[in-house]
């Protein structure tokens, strides 16, 4: 155009060739973008199939044709994630990879597969949706930098569950993750069974496998499978087993109790996982550990009276004092009176149903508690081979509260045992709560389980799987977790003292 703006007319008429540029659509085959319609994309990195198709965020903005939101790679071409197709048989999110290929992202970080997401919901539990290394402006499951310890919750699942059709689900453990528990639990009721029923760990090993009595002899994780409302599990439930990296499969669900004939079709169930991390994987040398104490009416103490009560103060000193041998700093965070017209109840503690009523006493709390219940005692008619203290559960249920295994109870009059240097409260209230945490007896009362069907035996082998406490008798017998108590037995073994802080609710 000449200065001025006028047109300049050159008497030449434009040539109509007559060929019309059909540009792809979705799948059509393509080597450059220019091949491919509006809004589409030629995926043209060396490991996809070169067609056109869309960038993406996550795998739900993809066709459900076997292709996935990939990364795209090419020379001298900014790097982008498409919805692509990659090796069918390539990894899932949280597996091992060697090479990018080796994942159905293809995007392998720190040699493992990383997936896109814009959401937390939409990776594994146990991972978040951060930013992805190495991708401007894209999203990715995976896990942020830690840099003092800390745990982290993650539901995985709350609402309507099918009884008796355990599901299998995944989540994901950080690379500095030092321990983690996980449990179902019946939202609705008491009188179903729930349970872990399998873990697999991220190196295919199961660690729980709840399909055969071999349960009853020893695996990995030790757990009671079969609890009334509330199984939680612990990992590692010994000194010798470490939380590895990656994704984990498990089973877990509730069920019905044919010993009680229930035919329940469906509930409302949650499943929730706890994680602990702390920088390097390295599990802390310290920790801390919340107590609260109750006192039913009838049992002689009570809140008011409970800091001037000799008796409980010595019991928490001789606590504090095992506890801190192996790291452990032990806080009494208050002291309670088990209220309610039927408290009376509980001085003397009947049957199991009145522990378990008991336990849901305290229905909230924070996660970093232990409850305590003190009763007067404990009656021989409950079938407790003469216990003077009951821990809910071995792994109790970590900060639930309000569940009847949530929480120990001891009985006051039951320790008593002469008084004085011959008191047993707190070795009592020590191993308790220890069972509570995850320790088991060093040595059980009765002789192991060997064969299927076999009654009135131990699990396990009737010994701990800790390395280095004795398994003879009367080395066994010199630790706090022995099953009979004996007073002045305050000690933990360094093994045990690892499991204590692994625990999710010390930190």
């Amino acid at each position: 155009m000449p200065e001025g703006g006028a047109v300049v007319d050159t008497g030449v008429a434009p040539v109509d060739t007559g060929v019309v540029v059909m540009r792809g659509g979705r799948g059509a085959v393509c080597s450059v973008d220019a091949e491919c319609a509006d809004g589409l994309v030629c995926a043209r990195g060396a490991d996809l199939a070169h067609t056109c198709t869309i960038p993406c965020t996550h795998d739900a903005e993809c066709t459900p044709n076997g292709e996935r939101c990939a990364v795209d790679r090419l020379a001298g071409a900014p790097t982008r994630a498409v919805c692509g197709l990659v090796d069918p048989g390539a990894g899932e999110e949280g597996t091992g990879c060697e090479r990018d290929s080796d994942c159905g992202s293809n995007y392998c970080v720190s040699r493992v597969c990383r997936f896109f997401c814009n959401a937390d919901a939409q990776c594994a539990a146990g991972a978040r949706c951060i930013a992805a290394p190495m991708l401007a402006g894209l999203r990715a499951c995976g896990f942020d930098a830690v840099t003092a310890p800390r745990t982290d919750e993650f539901v995985v699942h709350d609402g309507p569950m099918g009884v008796d059709r355990p599901t299998e689900r995944v989540f994901e453990a950080a690379p500095d993750a030092v321990s983690f528990s996980l449990w179902v639990q019946d939202l609705e009721g008491r009188e179903l069974i729930a349970s872990v029923v399998r873990l697999t760990a991220p190196d295919a090993a199961t660690w729980i496998d709840g399909n055969t009595w071999t349960i009853t002899r020893d695996q990995p994780i030790r757990d009671i499978l079969a609890m009334d409302q509330i199984n939680s599990v612990l990992a590692p439930s010994s000194d010798t087993l470490r939380v590895q990296s990656g994704r984990y499969r498990y089973f877990a669900g509730l069920f019905n109790d044919r010993a009680a004939m229930t035919s329940v079709a469906s509930r409302r169930a949650r499943v929730v996982l706890r994680v602990k991390r702390a920088p390097g994987g390295v599990l802390p040398a310290t920790g801390t550990l919340r107590v609260r104490f109750y006192f039913a009416p009838g049992a002689g103490v009570t809140a008011a009276t409970a800091m001037a009560n000799t008796r409980i103060q010595t019991a928490l000193t001789g606590m504090r004092s095992a506890y801190a041998g192996v790291g452990i700093t032990v806080t009494a965070v208050g002291y309670e009176d088990v209220s309610g017209a039927d408290a009376a109840r509980f001085a003397t503690i009947d049957a199991q149903s009145e522990i378990d009523d008991l336990f849901t006493r305290r229905p909230d709390g924070r996660a970093d508690e232990v409850n305590v219940f003190f009763v007067r005692s404990i009656a021989a008619s409950v079938g407790l081979e003469g216990a003077i203290g009951v821990a809910g559960d071995i792994v109790g249920p970590p900060g639930v509260h309000g569940t009847i295994h949530s929480g120990v109870v001891i009985a006051l009059d039951g320790t008593f045992n002469g008084g004085g240097a011959r008191d047993l409260l707190s070795n009592t209230l020590s191993h308790e709560v220890g069972h509570y945490l995850g320790l088991w007896h060093t040595r059980e009362s009765r002789p192991a389980c060997t064969t299927a069907g076999q009654m009135d035996c131990s699990p396990f082998g009737g010994v701990d799987p800790i390395s280095d406490t004795p398994t003879d008798n009367a080395g066994a017998a010199r630790n706090t977790m022995y099953w009979a108590a004996a007073p002045g037995l305050l000690m933990f073994s360094a093994g045990q003292g690892k499991v204590l802080r692994s625990s999710v609710v010390v930190n």
